[in-house]
Order: structure tokens, then sequence, then C-alpha cells
């Protein structure tokens, strides 16, 4: 299993690398947000994954493997003339956000909290591409993990900015249950995501 963001980038080259060393054994993947895919943990439907977040749940052993993180993007003419934001004045700002279990917005929800700052959601989606040409349009800011958004910041669609007084770092975790029997095949599959050049080509 895997979550959005990692099922973008990550995934594809880690099966084809798995795959043409192993070319009789048969990979199922499924990309879903991190909260489906903690459950389908929890459910034995998936043997293990690839996520965003922190896991809920204590029956879940979690293995970082991956330096990450999120931000802040908004668009061309919206606060262009600066190059950071506070964090007293998010609350300010209409956000378009992911949707709730998404692993970047538990993340970027679960850090806000701590200092007592909640976002006006404005807008929701599961599309990256949709919340990323409705902040362009000047519709709303938005935080999501930079791999997703690295080309769009490139291009100039949005624009990048601090946020002052907060990190926005994170890590990339393999989960599996406690309970979970890992076959050999598994143990090296997970093996591969922490040398991997794969990896170490996003690495944050």
């Amino acid at each position: 299993g895997s979550s959005i963001t990692i099922g973008n980038f990550l995934l594809p080259g880690l099966i084809k690398k798995f795959t043409t060393a192993h070319p009789n054994m048969n990979v199922k993947a499924s990309v879903h947000n991190s909260s489906y895919i903690e459950e389908s943990i929890l459910n034995n439907r998936i043997d293990f994954a690839l996520i965003e977040g922190i896991p809920e749940s204590p029956q879940i052993i979690r293995d970082p493997f991956m330096n990450d993180r999120l931000c802040l993007i908004c668009g061309t003419s919206h606060l262009a003339s600066r190059s950071t934001v506070l964090l007293s004045e998010l609350e300010q700002h209409n956000f378009i956000l992911r949707e709730p279990g998404s692993g970047g917005r538990e993340i970027l929800e679960s850090l806000l909290t701590g200092f007592q700052i909640h976002l006006n959601a404005a807008w929701e989606s599961v599309s990256t591409q949709a919340i990323v040409k409705a902040v362009a349009e000047g519709l709303g800011i938005s935080i999501l993990p930079y791999l997703l958004v690295a080309d769009d910041i490139k291009n100039g669609i949005v624009l990048e900015k601090e946020v002052e007084g907060i990190s926005l770092s994170r890590k990339f975790s393999i989960i599996y249950h406690k309970h979970k029997y890992l076959t050999p095949s598994a143990r090296e599959f997970i093996q591969l995501c922490h040398t991997d050049e794969i990896i170490q080509e996003f690495d944050l």
C-alpha cells in the first residue's frame, strides 16, 4: 500500500526495480490516503505500506525511511512581496486543503493545533492539481507536500513562502501490523526502501 504522494513519486520506481530483480513475482499495490491505508493494514487487506503520516493505532509498527517536507504555496500576486508568512497570520487566510484522512493534512493540523492555530478550510479536494489551480487563481493558500508542487513552483505557477516559527519537515514511513508475518520478499522490498537511489534522489 501507499499514500498518494509516495504513490506518485516513489512507488512506481521501487516496484519496477523489485520486479526486475524478481520477474516471476506478482506485486499488487493500493494507492489511497493515509487513513484508508492504515485501516487496510489493520484489516489485513495489505501486507505493508509506505505512508506520509504517523499511524494512530498502537497495533502498527512504523519504520521511517526518508525525509520530506510540506511547503506553503500562494498565487503569484498573493503575498508576492513577502518571502515569509508569520505563523500567527495563517488564520487570516482561506486555505485550500487536501481531504480529511490525507497524511499531509493530518500532520499539518497536528502541528498547528499545538500552536493553537486553526485553519479556515475554504476548499477541500482529493486532487492536488485542483488545489494548485485554485491557489494559482488567488482563491486561497495551501500547504502541500513539496514533491507534489515542486514543478509548479519551478514553473512559476505558484510561489513558495516560508512559514516563520514552525518546521514543516516530516518523514515517510513503512508501516505494518505488529503481528504481521513479513515474508522474505516483503522484507527485501522494505530493505530496498532504505537503500535505493530512487529514495536518495527525492530525499529532502
